[in-house]
């Protein structure tokens, strides 16, 4: 058996500043870090997708350190709906294989309420590294809340 200390530390903090009726500015920060001796795949946070750094394959980003600024302006169409853009910052490093990314993601998208629950539409491209942006690139990303 392999036995090794480790440390993991998660944080998220988020606000929502109401400017007016109709208007609102959304911050979030999600940061997260892990220290061991014997890094595992396994034990890499997984990120990307609509959850975290959104303009990414669900989960496909690994890293052992991250840190993920979301930024929303929210446009109020009626009470239960809203049209958003979408500006995400992210820093990820990954231990493992000793590689540090910079990864940005631009787009929009609606929220509303419906009968089967609430629905979240988004469109938006995740850049990677300063890459050339590829518009092909851009994630439709659909989620459903529903109670059961």
């Amino acid at each position: 058996t392999l036995k090794t200390n480790q440390l993991k530390i998660e944080a998220e903090v988020s606000y929502l500043w109401l400017l007016n009726q109709r208007n609102a500015l959304f911050i979030k920060n999600r940061s997260a870090f892990l220290n061991t001796s014997n890094y595992l795949t396994n034990e890499l946070f997984r990120l990307g997708g609509a959850k975290n750094i959104r303009g990414f394959d669900e989960e496909r980003l690994l890293a052992s350190t991250f840190s993920i600024l979301n930024l929303e302006y929210r446009y109020k169409t009626n009470l239960d709906a809203y049209l958003y853009t979408i500006t995400d910052f992210g820093y990820l490093n990954n231990a493992l294989v000793k590689q540090n990314s910079n990864l940005y993601s631009l787009g929009f998208g609606y929220k509303f309420r419906a009968k089967m629950g609430v629905i979240n539409l988004s469109y938006v491209l995740g850049i990677i590294n300063n890459h050339q942006i590829n518009l092909q690139d851009a994630k439709i990303q659909f989620n459903l809340k529903t109670v059961f």
